[in-house]
């Protein structure tokens, strides 16, 4: 294995990166594929201008390039092409002409990608099934049109055995397919990356022409940050009544809008881990009010400190 090098060139150049990824365009092995789920023209320069480098291949997901205006479609596209990276269609456009236009519409299809700019394409069969004879004649008639094509194996509403999309790798590489990516639902279990799975699809696929694609929020039990699983504690909830009792949270004389909407808002939220709180969010600014002089507080008809006593008592004893 070769050992990672330093890049004197770049800030904190001295630290090493991976070893076994290439720091150089075009790259032939670990290659990165990022989403377009709608960049302006702005936002798509700033992304390569930023982090260019490190990409390889941009998906334009699902049918948004029907959605653009061409002038800014073709920009994009070339500013893609110049930073080294491979701008494609995403798989489930190709599916949509499919089903609602039928195959003799492929053609077309193929004929406007080019004309557009793009080089890639990405044949699926995500949400209209297809059969391996009808999969092998996509993919060979986009290959004729003149187009690269990514292979999608997997699917998204049922699990797919590794040995079932191992045959599918096969077939859509023997049809010309130059790259097979996996459908992200298949590589996760409750929420989790499934291992086996992994090593299984490594072992039985070249890695040269294999690419995993990253679950993300959009697959269920898969969130891009637990914030999402923050929920509304109720009034009755132990951590108001486990020492001082208070009908919900103690209002602050002065609360921050921690939820961004201009509200104060009369509940607090939290994360439960294994049946008990594990996080308590709150948007009433506690921790400031709590290190108010003991003799100022004597004003106030409550003195929410005791708030802090309930918080302290539930972490040791709940």
């Amino acid at each position: 294995m070769k050992e990672p090098l330093p890049t004197p060139d770049r800030p904190f150049g001295f630290v090493p990166l991976a070893a076994g990824r290439s720091t150089q365009k075009p790259r032939r092995t670990g290659l990165t594929m990022m989403i377009d789920q709608g960049l302006g023209l702005g936002a798509t320069r700033d992304l390569l201008e930023t982090a260019g480098d490190h990409f390889d291949l941009a998906k334009i997901k699902t049918g948004t390039a029907r959605l653009y205006g061409e002038t800014v479609l073709t920009a994009k596209l070339a500013a893609y092409r110049a930073a080294g990276v491979r701008p494609f269609i995403g798989g489930q456009f190709h599916e949509y002409v499919y089903a609602t236009l039928g195959s003799a519409a492929l053609p077309r299809f193929y004929d406007e990608a080019l004309r557009l700019g793009f080089a890639s394409i990405e044949i699926s069969d995500n949400v209209v099934p297809l059969s391996d004879t009808e999969r092998v004649r996509q993919i060979r008639a986009a290959r004729a049109a003149g187009l690269e094509v990514f292979a999608e194996v997997g699917a998204k509403d049922r699990r797919t055995t590794a040995p079932e999309m191992i045959s599918q790798a096969d077939l859509c590489l023997g049809a010309g397919a130059d790259l097979v990516l996996v459908e992200a639902a298949e590589l996760v279990v409750d929420g989790l990356a499934d291992p086996a799975m992994l090593a299984d699809l490594h072992a039985g696929i070249d890695p040269k022409v294999l690419m995993f694609e990253l679950p993300g929020p959009w697959i269920a039990q898969v969130r891009a940050c637990d914030i999402e699983a923050l929920k509304k504690l109720p009034n009755d909830h132990l951590i108001y009544r486990n020492f001082f009792k208070f009908d919900g949270p103690p209002a602050t004389s002065f609360e921050l809008n921690g939820w961004g909407d201009d509200l104060v808002h009369d509940y607090l939220k939290g994360i439960e881990i294994g049946g008990r709180l594990g996080v308590l969010y709150s948007n009433k600014d506690y921790g400031c009010e709590w290190d108010y002089d003991w003799r100022n507080k004597r004003f106030l008809a409550d003195d929410n400190t005791k708030f802090a006593v309930n918080i302290v008592l539930y972490a040791l004893t709940a």
